[in-house]
Parts: structure tokens; C-alpha cells; sequence
């Protein structure tokens, strides 16, 4: 097998024919090569078959854009070339986690019902610990709790101590059901689309001949078909989300995180997930729960009493609980939950730069075509948000293609990243994920953390475009000073 690599062929024009219609940015391709290859049978038959290779590098929402002729003979016998136009689009990179565990929880409601027995006088209590079988409906989801020794205050006859016996009844709060899911490691897939274009249609310069989306594993990265193979490589992948336990509502795709969850196995109830629901009926653990509740005789004779239940995530909705796109808002656009299929797809922001080789069938003539890259202006800011999660928030202004970026701190290059701008983009945000420290500033920016970013199109000469900008830091979440009466939700009733 021989092989010979060549410079390609760069058309420095923007992009002239069908591609000046194009909605794509066609990106620089700078470091490109092609080259044929000649494979010849093992079988004897001296039978060569001739490829042409494209190896190549792009960025996450490029586009590759090309010229492809090949000879071919016609219906008359006679040789003739063709050409058509390739733009191959690296649209997506998503991991996909499929799920170890899973279940199904509800947001429990508690109903506590207290009685008092004075000393030789009422006997309410007088089944100690069956308090639950007095006409109660769900015995099952019932606890029972008894007490003996107990203030007499209001009682006739002082006597002697009180004895006190309740009932707690937990109940669905509403009619939400949510499933947990436990992720682990994920596969990590980037998502092609290749277009193929007739621009020697003379009715229809833009004729589509064909597009196809490539979803290729890149612990795989090979995928092929009749028109091409296509071989895709990184030296390393985006951040994927922390393996753990994660929950969303029923009927959405919505994922939370940032709460302490119970695992499938699980009954703290002090974690949410404490009040699971299994074939549509709800499950508790009564001695788990018994040992969380207590009572306390405020006036005996009046059978008033103060209850407290020292378990979490009762009686209100999931509070503190954040949208995994939010948490992780560096690293993905955001994010989905599958129950059906048991998956969580992550869709990122960002992505390392891919090298690509794309192999045709036959032996071609390739010609590459791109657009110039170009911004007016921008602004930025870098964030520190309270999860930790260090991002620039750049926005560019009359901006195209692809734009190389480094972050200086004390004029020294800390960071170099790319931001990709859609095609005429009059304003375009985007986040960048960041993990360089800033420095802090001096004259009228003295006591402030600062940085210097700075802007180039990439592949035109020009000189890099800065500014200094303020790096903005959130507080992160205090943790709370929790006194022992203090840590139980409470409920005072009168019960006569």
C-alpha cells in the first residue's frame, strides 16, 4: 500500500457558486491534508483500488466545506469529471448515561393526632401502643407512639403523671410522583452531518444529492458507508457530570441535583427519597420513622400537646433542589432525562477540537473552501458561581466563524480557548468553561480580581483584539447552625 500526502489546495475566495448560499460558516482548514492511497487485493488478481484521504481537525458547530471531483464514464462511453460539494457539520457532543439504579418517590404529608390521660381519670391510652386501630383507614402508613410519665397540668388529681399516646399518619403531599435515578460513567458520542451537493445542477445550483448524520462513539470513532468512511479521534473528552444520584418529576425530562438523596436502598429521612412509591403504592419504614417522632404534654387536662417529627423533605415540595443544567452550567446547554429509554443525555457546550479523516471510494480531487472569520467587538465577564463552576460569559458583536481566545493574567497567557460564532451573527453570547485563576487589578481597578481576554478571528493575520474584565465571584452556600428544638418541623394543636 502506497501513500502520498499533499498540500491541499486552499481557495482564498469567499465562497464563490453554490457555496455563496450556503447558511454554514465554512471554517479554516488549516493543517488539512489529502493524499491517495492505493490498496491492492492479496487474491492474486493484481486488482488496485485507489482512495483519497482527508485528515483534518474541527471544532464543535464548525463546518468543513469542499470541492470533490471524480472522473466517471457517462452513458456514451466517454470519460467526463465531476464535481460536487461536501460540507461535513460537527454538530453536537453528548454523553449518554444510562442508568444503574431507579426509583420512584413521592413528597410525603404528616398528620399527627395526640391524647392525654390524667392520673385515675381518662383512659384514651389505655391500648398503649394500638392507638393506630381506632378507626384509622391506612394502618399501614400509621405509627404509633406512647409515653407514659407525663405533667399532669390541667388534670383534676395532681397526683401521680399523665400518660400520652399519638398517632402519626403519613400521606402523599400531592399527586407527583418523581424518579431518582442513579448515573455512573457515560459514553461519550459526537454527532456529524454530511451534505452532499450537485452545483453543476443547472436548474438547481443547490441540489441536494444527500445528507446523513454520522453519531459515532468515540471510543469507537469509526463509521462507513457507500459514499464515505469517516474515522474520528481526541485526546481528550468534555467533563462529564458526576457520577450519583439524581431525581426528576414524572412525564418531564427534567434532572436535579444538589440535594442529599436516598440511594434504592436507602430509608434516611433525613435524604429526600425517604417515601418510596412501588407500583403505584407508596412504602415506608414505620420503625425508622417512630424513632424521629416525638411529643411533649403541654397541658394534660386540655389534651394539648406539641408534636415534632425530626426527619427532612416533608410537607412542601423538593426545596434547594437545582436543575442539573444550571449546577453544571460550564460544562452542558443542557440536559434530559429518558426514563423510557433509561437514559440521561448531557448536550455540551464545548467541546476539544476532533481530528477527522474521511475516506473516499474512489480517487478524487479535493478543493477546500471557508469562509474568513471576523468580529467587530466584544464584552465579557468571568463568573466563579456558587457551585464552583469558572466560565467567561463572552459576547461577540458582528461576528462569523471561529474565534481564538487567550485569558492573560499579569500579561502571561494563562488559557487559550476557541468560541465558535454562527454564520452573520449580529450578537452571540456564549459561556466558556475556564479553569484559570484571575489576577487582581491596579490604578482605578485596585482591590478588584481581574483579567485581560483577548479576541482574534482564527487563521487571519491580524492582532489579537483585548480588554480587561472584572471577575465576579458568587458566595457559595453557608451551612446551617441547627439547634436541637430547633430541628424538627413543628405542630401545635388543641384536641378535645
Amino acid at each position: 500500500m502506497n501513500s502520498l500526502y499533499r498540500t491541499t489546495l486552499i481557495v482564498i475566495s469567499l465562497l464563490s457558486r453554490a457555496t455563496g448560499i450556503l447558511p454554514q460558516q465554512c471554517t479554516n482548514p488549516a493543517g488539512t491534508l489529502t493524499g491517495d492511497i492505493d490498496l491492492q487485493l492479496k487474491d492474486g488478481s493484481g486488482k488496485t483500488i485507489r482512495k483519497t484521504v482527508i485528515s483534518s481537525n474541527i471544532g464543535l458547530r464548525e463546518t468543513l466545506c469542499f470541492y470533490v471531483k471524480y472522473n466517471y464514464t457517462n452513458e456514451f462511453n466517454r470519460k467526463k469529471e465531476r464535481e460536487v460539494l461536501y460540507t461535513l457539520d460537527y454538530e453536537r457532543l453528548i454523553h449518554v448515561y444510562n442508568y444503574k439504579s431507579m426509583y420512584k418517590f413521592a413528597i410525603p404529608a404528616t398528620d399527627a393526632t395526640c391524647w392525654c390521660d390524667c392520673p385515675n381519670f381518662s383512659n384514651q391510652c389505655d391500648s398503649k401502643l394500638t392507638s393506630c386501630d381506632k378507626d384509622n383507614k391506612r394502618p399501614d402508613f400509621c405509627v404509633n407512639y406512647f409515653v407514659p410519665g407525663q405533667s399532669s397540668s390541667g388534670c383534676v388529681m395532681k397526683t401521680g403523671s399523665g400518660q400520652t399516646c399519638c398517632v402519626l399518619n403519613i400521606v402523599r403531599l400531592n399527586g407527583d410522583t418523581y424518579n431518582a435515578v442513579e448515573i455512573a460513567s457515560p459514553s461519550t458520542r459526537a454527532v456529524f452531518k454530511l451534505n452532499i451537493i450537485d452545483v453543476e445542477d443547472k436548474e438547481d445550483p443547490f441540489y441536494l444529492l444527500k445528507d446523513k448524520y454520522y453519531n459515532l462513539d468515540l471510543d469507537d470513532g469509526t463509521v462507513a458507508d457507500d459514499s464515505v468512511l469517516l474515522h474520528v479521534t481526541t485526546s481528550s473528552t468534555a467533563s462529564a457530570l458526576p457520577a450519583g444520584w439524581y431525581y426528576g418529576k414524572v412525564g418531564t425530562s427534567e434532572l436535579k441535583t444538589n440535594v442529599m438523596m436516598n440511594g434504592k436502598d436507602e430509608w434516611d429521612i433525613n435524604k429526600l427519597g425517604w417515601f418510596k412509591v412501588d407500583d403505584g403504592v407508596e412504602v415506608i419504614r414505620k420503625p425508622v420513622i417512630k424513632s424521629a417522632f416525638r411529643a411533649e404534654t403541654v397541658n394534660c387536662g386540655a389534651n394539648n400537646m406539641k408534636t415534632f417529627f425530626a426527619a427532612s423533605y416533608y410537607n412542601e415540595n423538593p426545596p434547594d433542589a437545582e436543575d442539573a443544567t444550571k449546577f453544571f452550567l460550564s460544562k452542558v446547554d443542557y440536559v434530559m432525562r429518558n426514563d423510557s429509554s433509561r437514559q440521561v443525555m448531557a448536550f455540551h457546550r464545548t467541546s476539544p477540537r476532533l481530528n477527522i479523516k474521511v475516506t473516499f471510494n474512489e480517487k478524487s480531487k479535493i478543493q477546500f473552501l471557508f469562509d474568513e472569520a471576523t468580529f467587530r467587538d466584544f464584552k465579557g465577564a468571568i463568573i466563579l458561581d456558587k457551585f464552583s463552576n469558572r466560565y467567561a460569559n463572552i459576547t461577540i458583536f458582528d461576528g462569523s466563524g471561529t474565534i481564538t481566545g487567550d485569558l492573560k493574567v499579569n500579561k502571561m497567557t494563562q488559557e487559550t480557548f476557541h468560541v465558535y460564532v454562527p454564520k452573520n451573527s449580529k450578537v452571540y453570547t456564549k459561556y466558556v468553561r475556564l479553569t484559570a485563576t484571575c489576577g487582581v487589578g491596579t490604578g482605578d481597578l485596585q482591590g478588584k480580581d481581574v483579567a485581560e481576554v483577548c479576541l482574534k478571528p482564527m487563521g487571519v493575520k491580524v492582532d489579537y483584539m483585548c480588554q480587561t474584565v472584572i471577575c465576579h465571584t458568587e458566595k457559595m452556600t453557608d451551612f446551617e447552625v441547627r439547634d436541637d428544638n430547633l430541628d424538627y418541623k413543628k405542630k401545635e394543636f388543641d384536641d378535645i
